[in-house]
């Protein structure tokens, strides 16, 4: 992500699990936001809900990116700068320390490939770099090692990364792995960004154009799974020009002509005057979560967990894939 301004915060470790909020705001029949800054410490209280809003509190070290679900239902979590994995589930919360991720990097994105396996999309902030990295992680007990670094050529792409603006989505579809790139552009008049393809056992990447919702927009956070209709694919679209703003959540219809239209799902907008800054996606049930990382611009909140209930279609049986079961968090 593009960071014009970067504000440190405190690290502290979780204390208590908030699985049970989550549990308890999953029926309900608007968009629910729960922020995550003190991971439901004994002692903490949800703050008096306006319509549809409940916040909670999780400390992070410096703003939570990527989200993505395993088997289990369990959500992870990776930030951007700190070496750590939140791994929350209805009866808890648990770190793993993230080993073998280089330090010039920023982890960006992470979706579950099956097993106790990950991928993280990460960027770097030099600006006239060739590639970015996306590493295949594998969780072992309280770490979470690197064991693969697939690199992400972006002239094969047609692309062009910036400072801190590189990948920021990543989710497997159907044995394909998707990445979002955030570097959008005009093309006759539309807003482009790019989709890089790449079946996740090897192979020549590829690329496909999506054709944005907003002329500000870019893309931030990509989700994927079977439904009754196939592969569906989410997309985060975000954008901060000035004082204007952009925050939705859209479907990229894989089997469209090029360039791909993205549709419109919800526009977080009248849901969130405060313009937060959504950076992660995944699917709980037919519910959406969103994570949101406000240390951006001159902003300096908390990391925030966004519930959009019944916004993605109903879930159908995927495929079936090797090793593609429980990431088991909980030995």
């Amino acid at each position: 992500m593009r960071r014009f301004a970067r504000t440190a915060s405190a690290t502290r470790t979780p204390r208590a699990a908030i699985g049970p909020y989550l549990r308890g705001v999953r029926a309900a029949p608007c968009i629910l936001a729960v922020s995550l800054l003190a991971c439901g410490a004994p002692e903490a209280r949800p703050d008096p809900p306006r319509p549809g809003v409940v916040r909670l509190t999780l400390d992070a070290s410096d703003g939570l990116s990527g989200l993505t679900t395993d088997g289990e239902g369990v959500h992870w979590v990776v930030p951007e700068r700190a070496r750590t994995l939140y791994a929350i589930a209805p009866d808890g919360t648990r770190l793993h320390r993230l080993v073998g991720l280089p330090e010039e990097v920023d982890a960006e994105a992470i979706t579950w490939l099956g097993g106790r396996r990950f991928a993280i999309g990460t960027e770097s902030p030099v600006a006239d770099r060739t590639s970015d990295r996306i590493v295949i992680v594998e969780v072992e007990g309280q770490e979470t090692r690197v064991i693969e670094e697939i690199d992400m050529p972006y002239a094969e792409l047609g692309a062009r990364p910036d400072d801190n603006d590189g990948i920021e989505g990543i989710c497997l579809a159907d044995g394909e792995l998707l990445v979002a790139i955030e570097h959008a552009y005009q093309e006759n008049g539309a807003r482009v960004a790019v989709l890089a393809r790449r079946a996740l056992d090897g192979g020549p990447w590829r690329a496909s154009r999506v054709r944005l919702t907003s002329p500000i927009g870019k893309l931030s956070g990509l989700a994927c799974r079977c439904t009754s209709r196939g592969v569906e694919v989410l997309a985060l679209e975000r954008g901060l020009r000035g004082e204007e703003w952009a925050g939705r959540v859209v479907r990229i219809p894989l089997d469209g002509p090029e360039p791909l239209a993205a549709e419109l799902v919800v526009d977080l907008a009248p849901h969130l005057p405060d313009h937060p800054n959504p950076e992660g996606l995944t699917f709980d049930g037919d519910d959406l979560l969103i994570v949101v990382d406000n240390h951006y611009g001159v902003a300096t909140g908390p990391s925030e967990l966004l519930r959009l209930a019944r916004a993605a279609r109903p879930a159908g049986a995927c495929p079936p894939a090797a090793g593609r079961v429980t990431a088991r968090a909980w030995p």
